[in-house]
């Protein structure tokens, strides 16, 4: 997703001043988004009547703090939008944001649609569903609206910081009463907020991230195991569900950092940095892809799913990744980057409608999406 070169040492300067990549952070970014991907098809294989029970209990122990965690960074890399005009927010992050969900629905009916065998949809009827769940949708498309929305808060509280303090502690400790935003609400007030943890602690992860010693960055990966462990057992304590699962995430923070300097240092680094780095093609292909995939296997094209749930894992969540690499790739290769980001005629729209009033400087640190923005507001290399 970045035009950038892969790896490569970063200034430790604020995050409005970094110079270049910071490996780590794309190697946690892919360990996050690895995450998500296995969860999803081991809960594929458990919907299935079989349980791949070897691989169950680490990804119970990471569920509490895999989410946070991509909140967490997408909201580290936002954080130089704070200090920049509405108009760059809005064209390069809400623009994107809205555009993606508006694309994914319609892929998402259409796999529906193939799924069910049905008569494929009107435009009427895209246009419906589409507009029915844009702003909070199900299924993996919650992630890409709560970023979204997430966006439009941190900007709006840019200026008062101690107010955006005070509504990430209500949001992340569930005293927030619930919420009618849709199937998915727990997720929209629990998960999403770290986002805004990111943004406010942003300059104190870009600056010392890349500098911690690998010593302690095995002790911020230890540190929340036992935290992970007792979670996934229903120990909670004295502390009620939601402020329970709120500490395990936040301890799980560090250790994300800590996952992606190890990481960085290692020779899966690289790899690990360059899957980091094309998080949003990962994130929204691996999910059709998986329902269709699954699909194929229950139809008996392959091997049976409740027989073989390991073979089902381990071939499933590489060959997800590898497909959406490849579309990520293939897309840049055949000029088709309004799969992962905002068409240049939208672009060229939106600058029509919205002229700036004087030439503006993008961020110079980089976005949600990995890449820099193009100065004077012009496109950023999103796709």
């Amino acid at each position: 997703m970045s035009a950038l070169a892969a790896g490569g040492s970063s200034s430790g300067g604020a995050p409005g001043g970094v110079a270049a990549r910071q490996t780590w952070l794309d190697a946690a970014r892919g360990l996050a988004v690895l995450l998500v991907v296995a969860a999803h098809v081991v809960d594929f294989v458990s919907m299935r009547g079989t349980r791949a029970e070897m691989l169950e209990p680490p990804l119970h122990v990471i569920q509490t703090m895999r989410i946070p965690a991509l909140f967490f960074l997408a909201g580290v890399l936002f954080a130089p939008y704070l200090e920049r005009s509405w108009r760059l927010v809005v064209r390069n992050r809400v623009l994107l944001f809205s555009w993606l969900l508006v694309l994914w629905l319609v892929v998402e009916r259409l796999v529906d649609v193939a799924l069910m065998r049905a008569d494929p949809p009107s435009l009427a009827d895209l246009g419906a569903y589409v507009g029915r769940w844009f702003l909070f949708p199900d299924h993996n498309l919650w992630f890409i609206s709560g970023v979204l929305l997430m966006c439009v808060i941190a900007r709006l509280l840019a200026r008062v910081r101690w107010v955006l303090v005070v509504l990430v502690l209500v949001l992340v400790s569930g005293c927030l009463p619930t919420l009618p935003l849709g199937p998915l609400t727990g997720l929209y007030v629990a998960k999403a907020p770290f986002f805004l943890v990111g943004v406010l602690a942003s300059r104190l992860v870009l600056v010392h991230g890349r500098r911690i010693s690998l010593h302690v960055a095995v002790l911020l990966v230890l540190l929340f195991v036992p935290f992970g462990v007792l979670r996934s057992l229903g120990v909670t304590g004295v502390l009620p569900s939601a402020a329970a699962s709120a500490l395990v995430a936040l301890v799980g923070l560090p250790s994300i950092v800590g996952a992606g300097r190890l990481l960085a240092a290692s020779p899966l680094g690289r790899p690990a940095a360059f899957i980091g780095r094309r998080t949003l093609p990962v994130y929204l292909v691996h999910y059709p892809l998986a329902l269709l995939a699954f699909r194929a296997l229950d139809l008996g094209w392959g091997w049976s799913v409740v027989e073989r749930p390991y073979v089902t894992a381990f071939v499933l969540v590489p060959g997800l990744v590898l497909v959406a690499l490849l579309v990520s790739y293939l897309s840049r290769l055949s000029r088709q980057r309004w799969l992962f980001a905002t068409p240049s005629a939208l672009l060229a729209l939106f600058d029509r409608v919205w002229r700036p009033r004087a030439p503006v400087a993008a961020p110079t640190g980089l976005g949600w999406t990995g890449e820099r923005a193009e100065e004077g507001g012009g496109p950023s290399r999103q796709g």
